[in-house]
């Protein structure tokens, strides 16, 4: 694939290219190790990023609702910081910084594949390795074989996270993008892409997070449904359909084999219910979520990173009050309209053909599928959401650049007309 000339690397005397993939896909694979913040991810893409536009990277102007958007949510969280009771003792500049710094990655992610879409593979790559790291991790964690409990969370994996309801989650695109490889690519490449995705998938039912199982079932199933339609050929059809049941086999034996452990099946039985005591008890989450909105009403700017929780106890749990609380009605405003919009131009490229449209495919139903059980958590700092913001958008510039390439006429000859340039142009 031949580069825009913005993509080609300046001759720097070093070699800026492979550089600069090499840090990108550390930083991709940092984002599945995030213990605190600011993350080894924040610093590794503080390097990447520089570095890439070093190569030539640019901001096209199609990304242009994303970067006003994120940043009226940045400046949402700003003002809100100043409603801080003490602002020092919550962190809220650090916060804020780290919000800030995550809308950066998705305009770099955005700019990434709208000028170098080969490069996708090298984000692709990296997640799924980071993914498979940090599901060892959880494994190695929830069985016992750490000192002190670590690398889980209340008896449930949480890999190379503080939290298993963000481990979880953050495991289920590349467990999809497995998926669609083992429905779409030869069957000598089943053995690998099935391995892989057994693993992820392992990590994901460690979890024992409600928003991570239903999530994977959501975007699956969403995945293999773009694909049934998209597809034309009965023969594909049929062979879509046939791994689609081996594969709910081959789940249920696996299901069936982790839940003969006691341990396992105890925990299951009570992670399996869909309302908890801490989910509908007196000031149980639910609870909290009406007050809150209430509270809000009062309180337009917001009240700052943190004070939500010292109010009530516990942490919204819920984006959409999290935006109220955090970040004020601006920002509250900003994350809505950045939802419904990103909704709205993704839909129309899972069916648009091209090179990323298998990426973006899965993107836009593990977006959605993130929105959906952000009512009751907060997703507001979880990295690979930015990822998914960044490769919608990206290939909606990269789209638009296509169609405007295609129709742009062609520069006129030295000596030649608009007239006769015209005229060539619409010739058939």
């Amino acid at each position: 694939m031949s580069l825009p000339a913005s993509a080609v690397a300046r001759p720097t005397g070093l070699p800026v290219q492979a550089l600069s993939d090499g840090v990108l896909w550390l930083a991709v694979f940092s984002g599945g190790f995030v213990f605190y913040e600011p993350s080894p991810h924040e610093l590794i893409f503080a390097a990447a990023i520089p570095v890439w536009f070093l190569s030539g990277l640019r901001l096209p102007k199609s990304i242009g609702p994303l970067v006003w958007l994120l940043l009226l949510y940045v400046a949402g969280g700003m003002l809100a910081m100043t409603q801080s009771y003490d602002f020092r003792l919550t962190n809220q500049p650090i916060f804020v910084a780290v919000t800030a710094f995550l809308a950066v990655t998705a305009f770099f992610y955005a700019s990434l594949v709208a000028q170098r879409p080969d490069a996708v593979r090298i984000v692709i790559s990296a997640y799924i390795a980071a993914a498979i790291g940090t599901s060892l991790l959880g494994m190695i964690g929830y069985f016992g074989l750490t000192p002190n409990g670590l690398f889980t969370l209340y008896d449930r994996a949480a890999g190379g996270f503080k939290d298993p309801n963000v481990f979880g989650p953050f495991l289920v695109f590349p467990f999809v993008i497995l998926v669609r490889r083992i429905l779409t690519e030869p069957l000598r490449r089943l053995p690998k892409n099935g391995g892989l995705a057994l693993v992820i998938l392992f990590g994901i039912f460690l979890s024992f997070s409600r928003a991570a199982w239903g999530l994977t079932v959501v975007s699956t199933g969403a995945m293999a449904l773009f694909l049934f339609i998209n597809e034309r050929r009965s023969s594909v059809r049929a062979r879509y359909i046939a791994l689609s049941v081996s594969g709910l086999i081959a789940l249920a034996v696996m299901l069936a084999g982790v839940l003969s452990l006691p341990a396992v099946q105890k925990l299951y039985v009570q992670r399996a219910q869909i309302v908890q005591d801490y989910d509908a008890g007196h000031l149980g989450r639910f609870e909290r979520h009406i007050i809150g909105f209430n509270l809000m009403l009062e309180h337009p700017l917001g009240l700052g990173y943190a004070e939500f929780g010292k109010l009530l106890g516990e942490d919204e749990h819920d984006i959409w009050l999290k935006s109220l609380t955090t970040y004020g009605w601006l920002g509250f405003i900003a994350f809505l309209a950045l939802t419904v919009s990103t909704i709205l131009v993704g839909f129309p490229l899972c069916f648009r053909s091209g090179p990323m449209q298998g990426v973006v495919q899965v993107a836009y139903v593990v977006f959605v599928g993130h929105i959906l059980v952000a009512t009751v958590i907060d997703i507001d700092h979880w990295r690979h959401i930015y990822l998914l913001l960044g490769l919608i958008w990206g290939t909606r510039a990269l789209n638009m650049r296509r169609t405007a390439d295609l129709v742009r006429p062609p520069k006129p000859a030295s000596g030649a007309g608009y007239r006769e340039v015209l005229i060539a142009a619409v010739r058939p």
